[in-house]
């Protein structure tokens, strides 16, 4: 009988994950495309900041936001696939 209760043990039950972890998923998934979006929308002048004085910056603040969204997504990601991280 105790070698069955053992069996039963060593076995690894998945669990779905909570809502609170879904809604952080949701969340981060919906800061990376807020992130890449805006950087996007800077580096197509969007906005319409390219006459002004420092319109430049847009070309530096939007890959900057770029890079900075594929980061998050793929610290998000790792999250997710691999919890005990």
């Amino acid at each position: 009988m105790s070698e069955l209760n053992n069996n039963n043990t060593d076995r690894k039950v998945k669990r779905m994950p909570s809502a609170t972890t879904l809604l952080g998923v949701a969340f981060g998934i919906f800061m990376v495309l807020l992130y890449v979006g805006m950087g996007i929308a800077l580096m197509t002048d969007f906005f319409g900041w390219g006459n002004q004085s420092w319109g430049w910056m847009r070309w530096i603040v939007g890959p900057v936001l770029i890079i900075y969204g594929f980061y998050r997504g793929y610290r998000q990601y790792n999250m997710f696939t691999h919890p005990d991280y």
